[in-house]
């Protein structure tokens, strides 16, 4: 018995829907699957997408802070009275005048006892935030201004140094005529004026053969 045409162009059309539903379902149920392993991954990142990091991995022998202000005892320097004497008080970085900045940040060296450069030479403002602790967050400073002295004949910086677990509290001291520093102290105390400032020193407080701890 023969087919008419018509039924054959019938079945053949039905044959060939059948297999686009079917490619369709594969597609769908694929689909499905990988949307769900995708899911996973989202809301178990705290509904974000997972992110790669762009943090620089330093090398093992390199620390976080590379760079220091070495303590130092220069001679003739009596410790004590090594902020005696009329200085405008200033807190903020950019109030520190052009010369004793230059000789300050000049002072830094780096790991290697290369001078540091001046990018390397960075420093919060009271308030701001900066690396406290050694529990390293990335991006801030290490060193934080407390107040800085300007006087006739010399200046002075005391600041705040963290990414350690032990952090910090230095003075340093820079003569203008000898264009370099002349001292440089480290204590565990700190203080937020001149007067208790003063009192360190007079007391003993700052170590000046500490190491670069500063």
């Amino acid at each position: 018995m023969r087919v008419s045409e018509p039924l054959k162009e019938k079945s053949t059309g039905r044959s060939l829907r059948a297999v686009v539903l079917a490619i369709g379902f594969i597609v769908t149920a694929l689909a499905a699957v990988v949307g769900a392993r995708y899911a996973k991954r989202f809301w178990t990142t705290g509904g974000e997408p997972p992110k790669v990091s762009d943090k620089r991995q330093l090398p093992p022998d390199q620390p976080p802070d590379p760079i220091h202000l070495a303590t130092t005892s220069a001679k003739g320097v009596d410790s004590r009275h090594v902020i005696d004497g009329d200085f405008t008080v200033v807190k903020r970085m950019t109030e520190i005048s052009e010369g004793c900045r230059v000789i300050f940040e000049s002072s830094f060296i780096n790991i290697s006892g290369s001078s540091a450069s001046a990018g390397q030479v960075i420093f919060a403002d009271p308030g701001q935030d900066f690396e406290t602790t050694d529990a390293i967050r990335g991006g801030l400073p290490f060193r934080r201004l407390v107040l800085a002295g300007l006087g006739s004949n010399t200046c002075f910086v005391y600041f705040e140094r963290g990414g350690t677990m032990y952090p910090s509290s230095c003075l340093a001291v820079m003569d203008y005529s000898q264009k370099r520093t002349i001292w440089v102290g480290e204590a565990r105390k700190k203080v937020w004026s001149m007067n208790q400032l003063r009192s360190m020193l007079s007391e003993g407080d700052f170590r000046d053969n500490a190491g670069p701890a500063c």
